[in-house]
C-alpha cells in the first residue's frame, strides 16, 4: 500500500497517512511505458466490488493490497514488477457487435 500511495503524492507533498474517503482516490499517472490510473480503497470489499464493475468495460488491471492501476498491458506488467500484485483481466470486447458492411 505505501509503495502505491507514494506514486499519487505531488512532489513535496509530506508522506504522513491521511484517511482515505469512502470512494477510491484515483490518480492519472505516466511511466516510459505508458499512462495508467492508480485508485486506492479504504477498504477490501470496496475495492473488490469496483474491481468487479471495472471489469465489464475491459482492460487490464494490477491488483494489490487496496490499490489497483489501470493501463494496457505493457503498462500493467511493468508497474508489477515495481509494486507487485497480481494482474487481472477484464471482459474481452473484441469479439462482440455486429459486423455491418457497407
Amino acid at each position: 500500500q505505501q509503495r502505491a500511495d507514494r506514486l499519487l503524492l505531488r512532489p513535496g507533498e509530506p508522506r504522513r497517512p491521511r484517511p482515505q474517503p469512502a470512494r477510491p482516490r484515483q490518480a492519472p499517472a505516466l511511466l516510459d511505458d505508458g499512462k495508467f490510473v492508480l485508485a486506492t480503497f479504504a477498504t477490501d470489499r470496496g475495492q473488490r466490488e469496483w474491481i468487479n464493475d471495472a471489469k465489464d468495460y475491459g482492460g487490464h488491471y494490477l491488483v494489490g493490497r487496496k490499490w489497483v492501476a489501470v493501463g494496457d498491458d505493457g503498462v500493467v506488467n511493468a508497474l508489477r514488477g515495481t509494486l507487485g500484485g497480481e494482474v487481472e483481466a477484464g471482459a474481452d470486447h473484441s469479439g462482440h457487435g455486429a459486423s455491418h458492411s457497407g
